[in-house]
């Protein structure tokens, strides 16, 4: 709640259990690094749609962006 006032942020648009079931799919199912970043666009998705003055279905959302982590080939290993 603090860091959505911090930023201007209805804290009811903030669905945490949501992000915590992205961040582990894609930490778990994909790449650790990633997690965080799966957020971020989740969040960027979220805001555009609501700019459009659509509704927002962040169940949706979280599937579209897992599906594509699924379906994204191996992150390589990091050379050495």
């Amino acid at each position: 709640e603090m860091a959505c006032e911090a930023v201007a942020v209805d804290p009811d648009l903030v669905d945490v259990a949501g992000i915590h079931i992205l961040t582990k799919q894609v930490a778990h199912g994909y790449d650790r690094p990633l997690a965080p970043v799966s957020s971020y666009v989740l969040g960027l998705a979220v805001g555009a749609a609501r700019a459009r003055g659509e509704e927002v279905d962040q169940v949706a959302l979280r599937r579209a962006i897992v599906a594509t982590i699924e379906q994204a080939p191996p992150v390589p290993e990091e050379q050495s």
